[in-house]
């Protein structure tokens, strides 16, 4: 009847506590015995199994305390009773089946894990009992070390074909074959997920030598954490690093085989992703850093990558990022002689994330069909970068799969635009034009003089219902020649807050307000006139102008020091300016 394979079952192995620095042989014994002469390190000794000759010939500080040995229904007889009475320590007996099926082998595999209790260290002697054996001894300890914190001390054979001086039989370490796992293992998964915590931990251990530098293993390391944390420029630098030190390096491993290969494995897996100059060279400074083409380009494949792996959270930021920088690319177009200046957060990259963020503040009427596309891509990524930010701590549910194919379909999209110089030139704002915000409260003094002081080429009025007909006058009066904004008028200038958001809130701007601010230099906020909620107001102008729309904002106040009786008499008269900052540039 033909045998059906089974999943391995981790529920049911070993519970034991932990016996740490505990040291264990793990062995198996055959039905025959016969006399052999084994040897070790230039020491031989005479015994009927090798696991007894074993532990005879290793050092005091590598011999093992206990011994479990695996026994078959027909090795539990001589050899067993033979193992206990010469292995001068205790001896617990395994039971196994023969193996001849994979149930069979499944079976073994059990109770090995069953038996072997976490943390503890481990030899091995794979020496008698049928050869298919050690691959199950090389399963079991790989999970052993994995998930249990076994540390494997040695794996012995003994060869008892070989024929050598005085015919002694060599106990050969094979803890290489599990050494090699371990290298393949980590550099597997440093190609595949970009960490690196095995590799450094390989490379520091001990049991490398050539000329693998330390700067490489280090910038190995730095690649890792640079990787984990979505840093595109950090990583750059590391693999830069990786690739000059590794290309140098001979590459030769004490007890690796094909460690060329290995290190050059490790070093293609960084090129993609090499930060270097024109010349060739890496940048030892982030300050050196040159944006341009080439390096969005580069950052681009690390996008990539990240969609790739569904590293979710670093693709969408870096994603963000590099929208920000191919805006910088095209209007701000710095220089690379001008190094990493792009790299400033005040003033370059946050008027660069304004005029992304403007987007969103325009009237659709006023966009064209290229920036509403890049409005759409900019919110969505937007939206998604929220729900991680936030670690998911919103009402609605975050569907990873479906937020990450929403994002690859953006990034394809946006990518496809890389080299299309005129599409990332979002012409927001072109005007050099002043819009003065003022209130207008019984005292007319106060709009005529910031009139007349500043030069305005628009005026935007607030004021009350008992104070929006003077403006007029105020206007003819001060000869401001400029176009005057239809006023944002207040029913209850004294209490009305709560009509602010319908006056200036987001979809609330007006197209004449919105067209202005946009095609304006820069928001003056006179604060004197009116009443407190009128000043509010006008401050809200301006805050929406500086961080929606990226202007920058200065605010005054006008001072009249005439009586109130000479500037109720003559209102047009003027008076002093006290400029309160002077705005962002």
């Amino acid at each position: 009847m033909q045998q059906q394979e089974r999943m391995l079952d981790v529920s049911t192995l070993s519970s034991q506590p932990s016996q740490s620095n505990s040291h264990w042989l793990l062995t198996s014994l055959g039905v025959r015995l016969s006399d052999v002469t084994y040897s070790l390190d230039g020491q031989s000794t005479s015994s009927k199994l090798s696991p007894v000759a074993l532990l005879k010939l290793l050092a005091d500080e590598k011999r093992p305390q206990q011994v479990l040995a695996l026994v078959t229904r027909e090795a539990e007889k001589e050899p067993l009773a033979y193992l206990k009475d010469e292995a001068g320590c205790p001896v617990t007996p395994v039971s196994i089946p023969d193996g001849k099926s994979p149930t069979e082998i499944w079976e073994i595999l059990s109770r090995i894990l069953a038996a072997v209790p976490p943390g503890i260290r481990l030899t091995l002697d794979v020496t008698h009992a049928f050869r298919s054996l050690p691959f199950v001894y090389l399963t079991a300890t790989l999970f052993l070390s994995s998930l249990r914190d076994v540390t494997i001390e040695g794996v012995y054979y003994g060869m008892l074909e070989a024929r050598g001086e005085g015919d002694a039989k060599p106990l050969v370490d094979l803890s290489i074959v599990l050494r090699l796992a371990e290298w393949f293992y980590a550099t597997r998964t440093f190609r595949e997920t970009g960490q690196a915590h095995g590799l450094v931990h390989l490379f520091g251990d001990g049991s490398t030598t050539g000329d693998v530098r330390p700067g490489f293993v280090t910038a190995l390391a730095e690649f890792s954490r640079s990787y984990a944390s979505g840093l595109p420029l950090e990583v750059g630098q590391a693999a830069a690093a990786i690739c000059r030190q590794g290309r140098g390096a001979s590459g030769s491993f004490m007890h690796v085989p094909a460690g060329e290969e290995l290190l050059h494995s490790i070093v293609q897996a960084a090129e993609p992703f090499e930060l270097i100059d024109l010349e060739g060279n890496p940048y030892k400074d982030k300050r050196e850093i040159a944006l341009g083409l080439e390096e969005l380009k580069r950052q681009a494949r690390l996008i990539d990558l990240y969609l790739h792996r569904e590293q979710f959270a670093a693709a969408i930021q870096a994603i963000r990022e590099w929208m920000v920088n191919r805006v910088l690319l095209a209007e701000v177009q710095v220089p690379t002689s001008e190094g990493a200046g792009w790299l400033e957060y005040r003033p370059v990259r946050e008027r660069a994330e304004q005029k992304l963020n403007v987007l969103k503040f325009i009237p659709r009427n006023m966009l064209t069909a290229q920036q509403r596309q890049t409005n759409a891509w900019w919110q969505r990524l937007g939206n998604a970068r929220n729900e991680v930010a936030h670690c998911g701590f919103r009402a609605n549910r975050v569907e990873v799969p479906k937020q990450l194919e929403e994002v690859r379909q953006v990034w394809e999209q946006v990518r496809a635009q890389l080299e299309d110089e005129s599409f990332w030139r979002l012409k927001v704002r072109e005007g050099d034009g002043v819009l003065l915000v003022s209130p207008v409260g019984r005292s007319r003094g106060a709009l005529f003089t910031a009139l007349k002081k500043v030069q305005a080429r628009w005026l935007l009025p607030i004021a009350s219902q008992d104070t929006v007909g003077s403006v007029e006058e105020i206007v003819a009066s001060a000869g401001f020649s400029g176009e005057t904004l239809p006023p944002l008028v207040m029913n209850d200038p004294h209490a009305g807050f709560e009509e602010i958001p319908a006056l200036v809130g987001e979809n609330a701007v007006s197209p004449e307000l919105a067209n202005k601010l946009l095609n304006g230099a820069q928001v003056v906020v006179n604060l004197t006139g009116g009443t407190t909620v009128m000043q509010y107001l006008a401050q809200r102008v301006a805050e929406m102008a500086d961080r929606k729309l990226g202007l920058p904002t200065r605010t005054m106040a006008v001072v009249d020091r005439r009586s109130r009786e000479e500037q109720e008499k003559n209102p047009y008269v003027e008076g002093e300016v006290v400029w309160l900052n002077e705005g962002r540039s």
